[in-house]
């Protein structure tokens, strides 16, 4: 028979599930199905954090409920797509297994009295009531600024997020709110709650999304027109061997919910980021939360969160692991969250999850206190795990290296890059910035120096040094040694940067120490000298909120587009001039993210190399490699036989964008040869095309 408990948590379950089932199968409602799917994922999570975190406060405890219920359904929702498929009945078993394995586990775990925590909150909230009155004002204008970029977004291709909006109101706004936040973290206050700096932080990832109404970057496309084909079809072929942990959540989601695939997957990152970062610090120093906080919106780390993507949030899981073994390490939390969380990022990327086992492994070394000779060469074969992971990419991908090529890389990457920051001339507003920024970085070095200083002898702090140690080698042994398969040349050195990054996150507990000790140091100060540093502080988030997004300045220059609604009408009039399908596009990236947006890989081209997207993609595929050809060298008939040759399509087209300095040029070139050629959305695009057999007029009578 069940006892009380448990028939309340079958009750409310069930009718949660019932009101899903109902959504699917005869009322159609976005809001009653989202509703529903967030209620059942909050009450599950109250149950789950009860039973992992025993002795921590409610809301502690919500957020390590919420970390297992969202790392277990990401890797139901993967095992059971890679097995079989990602459909409504998938969906909603995964979440019933779930709800299954909550009430097991969790049928001896103890309920906190919630009513008594919020009668408390709302007495702190009046106690400290000018904490409350300023932490409300920086939460009034935070909201704010959201308005501000929602009502400034576009739809048409732009570089930078910063030509759009009113600099002066909006930076203005970020520091007034960041001074107020700053001011109320020193108080130290109650009345302080995790929701202000949620919403603070959400201002700072969520730019992008707000004001680029399409999207931007090209990897977002990629996986959103991935998910979509899922959506429709239950399965894509074949299966990659990674991402398939957002994939499947963001499909089974969408599923659940009712709510539109493109909304789940642009809000995804960014939600979870904003939440799951300020709950954990909040649940691992609840005194001292609000300060590491806002000292995280110093560094450029955020630039992760601000796109879904799978290596972002493999490297937010990440971030949370690192939290989770700071109280792993001090006897507070059981083993099971923390290999949750490394198996969910193991479904995301492998560039995050090695470091992520290793960082896991490290601390259960500490752990069980292993001498330091039997680390020393666990450590030194952990260093050439990621090294030889590349190895075996190429070697998957055919393209193994010999011994003596692998030596010809090293020697031809032994040039330092320019890491110039600052132009020779003035100019105040640029290089304020980036003095800023320069000043920024010294600062969280120092404060990682003297944490680790403090620290290394700590007991409960040696994985992160240890794992730290293992990525640095491994970082310099791929920069020097390993090569990414149909990777574009500029992008090459980019896992080495990811690396970088993750080395960064491994080292965050050691900035917050050393952090916090400045700003204990600087409360034995005058008034005065804390009131500049707060300024200082607020300045400093701020100018690292504009450095987040692509920029337009003195010093840089970012030339990509995000993809605008002409280049949309750009890929859909190529498609109505060929309801059969049998042509290829070669264009840059903004153009083929649109193709993803509007057509998801309905073609594909069957070549010599394989199967190809019918569009050039910027990954150093010989479809782009002709399209450089043609704007490079010359936009000829002769390339266009070669394309044709090459994909047996019966059309090529070239598309030419406007905002591109030789678009004229090439332009001229291209009419001379082209079989057809038209402009678009009065000019912003030229297309031009060429025909296998020019002689069936095929497209002068479209």
């Amino acid at each position: 028979m069940l006892s009380r408990r448990e028939f309340y948590y079958t009750t409310i379950s069930g009718i949660l599930l019932l009101a899903l089932f109902v959504v699917h199968t005869v009322y159609h409602n976005r809001v009653l199905g989202a509703t529903a799917l967030a209620i059942l994922i909050i009450f599950w999570s109250v149950y789950a954090g009860a039973w992992l975190l025993p002795r921590h406060r409610p809301l502690a405890q919500f957020i390590a409920g919420t970390t297992a219920i969202g790392a277990l359904l990401m890797i139901i929702l993967a095992a059971t797509y890679w097995g079989y498929r990602m459909t409504w009945q998938e969906s909603f078993g995964a979440l019933v297994l779930i709800g299954l394995l909550v009430i097991v586990v969790t049928k001896n775990a103890t309920l906190p009295p919630y009513g008594y925590y919020l009668r408390r909150l709302g007495k702190q909230f009046i106690a400290h009531y000018l904490t409350t009155i300023g932490a409300t004002v920086a939460l009034a204008i935070t909201i704010l600024l959201f308005r501000h970029l929602y009502q400034q977004g576009m739809l048409d291709a732009e570089r930078s997020p910063w030509r759009l909006i009113d600099q002066p109101l909006f930076f203005g706004g970020v520091f007034i709110a960041g001074a107020l936040l700053w001011l109320a973290a020193r108080r130290q206050s109650p009345a302080l709650r995790p929701l202000h700096l949620i919403t603070f932080f959400a201002l700072f990832v969520s730019v992008g999304v707000l004001i680029f109404k399409i999207g931007y970057g090209f990897d977002p496309f990629v996986h959103r027109a991935t998910e979509e084909y899922i959506l429709a079809h239950g399965v894509i072929t074949p299966k990659p061997l990674w991402y398939v942990g957002q994939h499947a959540l963001v499909v089974a989601l969408a599923h659940l919910s009712a709510l539109p695939l493109s909304w789940i997957d642009k809000l995804l990152l960014p939600a979870a980021a904003s939440f799951f970062l300020v709950g954990w610090l909040y649940v691992i120093a609840p005194q001292s939360w609000h300060e590491r906080g806002l000292l995280f919106l110093l560094l450029p780390l955020a630039s992760w969160f601000t796109t879904t993507t799978p290596q972002g949030l493999a490297n937010l899981l990440y971030l949370i692991l690192v939290l989770q073994l700071a109280l792993l390490l001090r006897n507070k939390i059981s083993w099971h969250l923390p290999i949750l969380t490394v198996v969910a990022t193991a479904t995301l990327h492998p560039a995050t999850a090695l470091p992520a086992l290793i960082l896991l492994i490290a601390a259960a070394l500490t752990r069980r206190q292993v001498r330091l000779r039997f680390v020393i060469p666990l450590a030194t074969l952990a260093a050439l795990l990621l090294p030889l992971l590349f190895f075996i990419n190429e070697w998957r991908a055919g393209t193994l290296p010999t011994f003596g090529s692998v030596l010809s890389r090293a020697v031809a990457r032994l040039t330092l890059p320019d890491i110039s920051l600052l132009q020779n001339s003035f100019y105040a507003f640029a290089n304020a910035t980036y003095t800023a920024r320069i000043i920024t970085v010294l600062f969280a070095a120092g404060c990682t120096l003297y944490g680790i200083a403090k620290l290394k002898n700590k007991e409960w702090w040696r994985p992160y040094i240890l794992t730290a140690s293992i990525l640095v080698p491994s970082a310099v042994l791929i920069y020097f040694f390993n090569e990414l398969p149909r990777v574009i040349y500029y992008e090459q050195n980019d896992y080495v940067l990811r690396t970088l990054w993750i080395i960064g996150f491994t080292l965050l507990p050691f900035f917050w120490y050393g952090g916090r000790a400045f700003l204990d140091h600087l409360r034995t100060r005058r008034l005065s000298v804390q009131a500049l540093v707060i300024l200082a502080l607020a300045a400093g988030m701020t100018t690292n909120l504009y450095l987040l997004y692509p920029r337009v300045d003195r010093v840089v220059n970012h030339r990509g587009y995000t993809t605008g609604q002409a280049d949309l009408a750009t890929v859909d009039f190529i498609e109505f001039q060929n309801p059969e399908g049998n042509y290829v596009v070669l264009a840059n990236q903004s153009v083929s993210a649109a193709a993803l947006r509007q057509l998801g890989f309905k073609y594909d081209i069957k070549t010599s190399d394989g199967s190809l997207f019918f569009y050039a993609i910027p990954t150093g595929g010989t479809l782009y490699q002709y399209y450089l050809r043609m704007v490079d060298e010359a936009p000829t008939t002769d390339v266009a036989k070669e394309v044709l040759a090459y994909t047996n399509a019966e059309r090529v087209y070239l598309v030419l964008n406007d905002y591109w300095w030789r678009d004229y040029r090439i332009a001229e070139e291209a009419k001379k040869s082209a079989d057809f050629w038209t402009t678009i959305s009065g000019g912003a695009t030229t297309v031009f095309a060429w025909e296998k057999d020019p002689a069936r007029g095929w497209l002068m009578r479209q």
